[in-house]
């Protein structure tokens, strides 16, 4: 697994929201059929993700 972006620890609290704002980073396997996936971080510092390469 590769993650591609931020550097240091990206940290959910208990309510599952982000401790401190990111910015988009992506998760991918090499040698996997899986599509590459894009993590965001709104506002609200609610995640979600699309099927892409950031």
């Amino acid at each position: 697994m590769t993650i591609i972006g931020p550097a240091g620890a990206v940290v959910y609290n208990g309510s599952g929201r982000l401790v401190a704002a990111v910015n988009p980073f992506g998760i991918s396997a090499a040698g996997s059929t899986a599509s590459p996936r894009c993590i965001n971080v709104d506002l609200s510092r609610q995640p979600s993700s699309l099927a892409e390469s950031c």
